[in-house]
Parts: structure tokens; C-alpha cells; sequence
């Protein structure tokens, strides 16, 4: 079954969460139109439940494309810190 026909179950991380294996950055902004930021939210406390690493960072504007300079200050500047942590400095 190619990617075009897996049914949206069986591709997301959601639904998958299981199979995450390492240290996953969350962000969303709350005004973002095309994935609704409860949804980043949603797996952050589902990755939490099965004690998997994961940080959820909630933009308050900017949103799918974080357009906004405060936005993407934040999601450059969280970026940033999560990979130092996570890769080294």
C-alpha cells in the first residue's frame, strides 16, 4: 500500500504514538486554520501518558505558516534550544 492510499489511521503520529522512539519538539499556533492546535496538543499528553519525551510549545499567533515575526522568533528560538539539547551544543 503506497502512502496515497494508507488510510489517515495508519499514518498518524497520533495514532502511532507507540512507535515513536525518540524526543519529539511540539509547536502550533492557536490560530493556525489548517491543523488545529489541539491536535499537537492532543499527542503531547498522549506521548506523556506512554512516558515518551516530548514538549509542546503553543504559539498564540502566527498561524500554519507562522507568518508572524514574534511566531517565528519563538519556533527558531525553541527550535534551537531542542536540538542543543537533544544533539548537542
Amino acid at each position: 500500500m503506497g502512502l496515497a492510499e494508507a488510510s489517515d489511521k495508519a499514518v498518524s503520529p497520533f495514532h502511532r504514538a507507540d512507535d515513536i522512539e525518540v524526543p519529539i519538539l511540539l509547536m502550533s499556533s492557536v490560530d493556525d486554520a489548517r491543523v488545529p492546535y489541539k491536535m499537537s496538543r492532543d499527542l503531547h499528553r498522549k506521548l506523556g501518558k506512554l512516558n515518551k519525551h516530548s514538549e509542546y510549545v503553543k504559539i498564540s499567533d502566527g498561524t500554519h505558516y507562522m507568518l508572524s515575526t514574534a511566531s517565528r522568533l519563538s519556533m527558531l528560538a525553541e527550535t534551537e534550544r531542542f536540538l542543543a539539547e537533544h544533539i548537542g551544543k
